[in-house]
């Protein structure tokens, strides 16, 4: 039976592609976004699951005498900052022991009376290797700079003084500057596998020289201490 004249295949060719290719196109980015997200899920559970490991897997010790000298705590603190008695009640010391055999020492102080403020943290840690030490050196700089930030509202202004002390492979020295007046200071620090942070708010300097003897000799015996 004749069926007339049948259009040619170059004729069908755009007609028989042209779906085949959106649908190809289409095909490939959803297979490109759902990997990519399957991916970031993955990466996202990973971390968590991490964390919550490390977390879980760490123990806590009792600090040496030999951890407690690496630590600039209120005491410290010159009578030109600080003249009050300071209260055992305000002060505490951990040490943490992790998976990896690294380690952490912190000390915080919180002063009791709410008419004089005085709130202190040192962390010294020490890592498995410098690069880990320099990734974490970053990262608590920028989280603990950050949690400042937020919890003063704006009211507080980070301002960067490096000149005023520098130490050890990497360093950052500022001072917490509120209505013009120095109310705090930071230093963070990082050399070879050790890691420094202090945090003063409610009393700051800008004296070199008091920074200088209050940062190092904490900082040597730190440098020639393991936790």
């Amino acid at each position: 039976m004749p069926l007339g004249n049948l259009p040619s295949r170059n004729a069908l060719q755009p007609a028989l592609q042209l779906p085949r290719k959106q649908l190809s196109t289409f095909a490939i980015v959803m297979i490109v976004v759902g990997v990519g997200l399957a991916a970031l899920l993955g990466l996202i559970l990973l971390i968590v699951a991490a964390g919550v490991f490390y977390a879980y897997s760490s123990t806590t010790e009792e600090p040496t005498p030999q951890d407690r000298e690496v630590l600039v705590t209120a005491g410290d603190l010159p009578e030109s900052l600080w003249t009050e008695a300071i209260d055992p009640v305000g002060e505490a010391v951990t040490k943490t022991r992790y998976i990896d055999k690294s380690a952490d020492v912190e000390y915080e102080y919180e002063h009791t009376d709410p008419d004089v403020p005085l709130y202190m943290t040192c962390i010294v840690h020490d890592e498995t290797s410098p690069a880990d030490a320099k990734m974490l050196y970053a990262t608590l700089r920028v989280s603990m700079l950050g949690a400042m930030r937020l919890t003063s509202g704006g009211d507080v202004q980070q301002v960067d003084r490096n000149e005023l002390f520098r130490w050890g492979d990497h360093s950052q020295c500022g001072l917490l500057v509120s209505n013009g007046f120095t109310v705090g200071n930071y230093f963070f620090a990082c050399q070879g596998k050790k890691v420094f942070c202090l945090l003063i708010a409610g009393v700051g300097t800008e004296d070199a020289d008091e920074l200088r003897e209050l940062l190092r000799p904490r900082l040597e015996q730190l440098r020639q201490h393991s936790l």
